[in-house]
């Protein structure tokens, strides 16, 4: 049961992770950091909180249960493989919301 748990929030991290690329791509090029927050930059980095606490919370499920150590080098594997994507969306969406008006 708590691998079913487990999966389906490494799921979850990683369609979040997908919605935070949609929703950085969607941020206008043309973006004024002296304008209002873009709803798409609001949604991409709800999104890569949401992807973020999926994995940690993941990770510490399957540590705090004891599972067997090769569980649990797979869960923190899986994490690892989406910290990668998660910083990278994340330095793409900062890089657009950090441009100057003139």
């Amino acid at each position: 049961m708590t691998t079913k748990i487990v999966i389906g929030l490494f799921a979850v991290a990683t369609a979040a992770i997908g919605v935070a690329a949609v929703a950085t791509a969607t941020i206008p090029a043309d973006y004024c950091n002296e304008l209002a927050t873009p709803t798409a930059a609001v949604v991409a980095l709800t999104a890569l909180a949401v992807a973020a606490a999926g994995g940690l919370v993941a990770v510490g499920i399957a540590t705090y249960l004891a599972w067997p150590l090769r569980r649990t080098l797979v869960a923190a594997a899986v994490a690892c493989a989406l910290a990668g994507p998660w910083f990278a969306v994340g330095f793409v969406c900062a890089h657009r919301l950090a441009r100057n008006c003139g």
